[in-house]
């Protein structure tokens, strides 16, 4: 313990004026720690810096649900078409007009051809399917979308921050989701 006490004494030396200095023949103050100015403009510097990165973190959040809400459509969609080739059947997705989840349904000749539930997606808070998107996709045995459409039916997924994004379906079936896209202000 002497040891330890004699080294870091051994560092400090006595100016010509009598006063205490460091290693480098600075002055040693009484108190050590930081100086209250110090103190606010590190403080400052960090609420610039949360100023900017919050508002970034919050609109990464949204677009992220926005996504989520996309991919979880895109699933519904590949679940029915799973569940329409397997089974040799028809099956479909619908949105109600509420365009707040998805309800997959299946028809096969062993459920006597009346549809029935085979699962539902729910989409995020503040993310509501547009009520121009087509209501129902009905695939038949073969994956495909029956009636065959003239064009892809487009799923528009709107985000209540004015954002959106789009579940294509391919008449063959195959899904694509576009990116996170802001609304026109026309």
């Amino acid at each position: 313990m002497c040891r330890l006490r004699s080294k870091a004494i051994q560092y400090k030396r006595r100016s010509d004026s009598g006063e205490e200095s460091g290693k480098f023949g600075l002055a040693l103050s009484e108190s050590s720690g930081f100086s209250m100015i110090e103190m606010a403009i590190v403080l400052l510097v960090i609420a610039v810096l949360a100023a900017f990165a919050v508002p970034a973190v919050l609109n990464y959040m949204r677009l992220y649900r926005l996504g989520i809400a996309a991919q979880n459509i895109s699933t519904a969609v590949a679940r029915a078409r799973y569940l329409a080739t397997t089974n040799n059947g028809t099956a479909a997705i619908q949105i109600p007009d509420s365009g707040v989840q998805v309800n997959i349904l299946q028809s096969t000749t062993a459920l006597g051809g009346q549809p029935q539930n085979a699962g539902i997606v729910s989409l995020p808070t503040d993310i509501l399917i547009a009520p121009n998107s087509p209501r129902e996709i009905d695939f038949d045995g073969r994956g495909t979308i029956t009636p065959f459409p003239t064009s892809s039916p487009v799923i528009e997924v709107d985000g209540a921050f004015g954002y959106y994004s789009t579940v294509t379906v391919s008449p063959t079936g195959q899904v694509t989701i576009s990116p996170a896209l802001p609304k026109s202000s026309s």
